[in-house]
């Protein structure tokens, strides 16, 4: 991505001005779109790292939960909406098949 060099203007007015005269092409926003796209977003989120807060929250957010049940036995999953959920997409996409060697 090519740096960005960020101007003081003298007021907002000018500032306002500039930018609304500003000629945007149309390959900018083809750019743009194309970066934006869903499938570059999908892949962006797949491919980057966690960075220090997101780890930290995912962290802490996981030690509630399991604090939650300290002293006890989990709740059965059994009436979990969300589980079976899953279950039924795992089903369908055929995870309880057995493999043919």
């Amino acid at each position: 991505m090519p740096e960005a060099v960020i101007y003081p203007w003298p007021d907002p007015d000018y500032f306002n001005s500039q930018f609304l005269a500003m000629d945007v092409h149309e390959d900018l926003e083809d750019i743009a779109e194309e970066n934006l796209s869903e499938k570059a977003m999908t892949q962006l989120r797949q491919n980057l790292p966690s960075d220090g807060p997101e780890n930290t929250s995912y962290y802490l957010r996981q030690q509630a939960k399991n604090y939650y049940y300290v002293g006890q036995i989990r709740t059965p999953q059994i009436l979990n909406a969300f589980a079976w959920k899953e279950f039924i997409q795992a089903w369908k996409r055929g995870d309880f098949k057995k493999k043919k060697k």
